[in-house]
């Protein structure tokens, strides 16, 4: 009918996709206490209005932008993972994780800055620890996997927490002195670990 206006059709997950994109680039250039709701409208180019129809707040978006982030590593870490062996999906997981690229580096920003607000937001401290626990857990599955034909020098347990604390180091390091944490220093350092831990 002619005259009669459409309404448009909106994909809400395209939308708030769009919405935590913003999110990222602002904490990347700002930091996480500097971003607010208006600052993500601007951004967008939205109103705080629409922002507020997809999250109940500033912090909602913060931590769904935290979540997005390991979401991301796991999804490239399972699409380079078919017909691979443990200790070949561990490295992947490994490079995946480290801040080796643009994308990489953007998602550590968006971790290193969450690490203050973690100190003093009960919530945001729970999600962060569930998502550091479920990325252990599943480092931990694969070292016994990779354990079970090579005895590791520490448990699965230590070594995964020695893998993740290589990345929260370099990932912090890479954000504070990207000209010293090179993509070759992360790997050599990577590799190292992992020869001393019996990978």
């Amino acid at each position: 009918m002619s005259g009669v206006a459409v309404p448009k059709v909106v994909d809400h997950e395209q939308r708030r996709g769009e919405v935590l994109q913003a999110t990222w680039r602002l904490i990347a250039r700002d930091g996480v206490d500097l971003v607010t709701l208006r600052s993500i409208a601007e951004e967008t180019g939205w109103s705080t209005g629409v922002l507020q129809h997809y999250f109940a707040s500033k912090r909602d978006i913060v931590i769904s932008a935290h979540q997005l982030a390991y979401e991301r590593v796991a999804a490239r870490i399972a699409q380079r993972s078919d017909g691979r062996t443990a200790a070949e999906i561990i490295r992947i997981a490994l490079e995946e994780a480290l801040p080796l690229d643009d994308e990489r580096l953007l998602e550590a920003r968006v971790e290193v800055s969450g690490w203050n607000l973690a100190l003093r937001d009960d919530r945001f401290r729970t999600i962060h620890a569930e998502s550091v626990a479920r990325w252990r857990s599943g480092l931990v599955d694969l070292l016994e996997a990779a354990g079970a034909s090579k005895p590791l020098a520490v448990s699965e347990v230590d070594a995964a927490d020695l893998i993740i604390s290589l990345i929260d180091a370099m990932s912090a390091q890479a954000v504070v002195a990207p000209e010293e944490t090179t993509p070759d220093r992360q790997r050599g350092l990577a590799e190292r670990l992992l020869t001393l831990i019996g990978v």
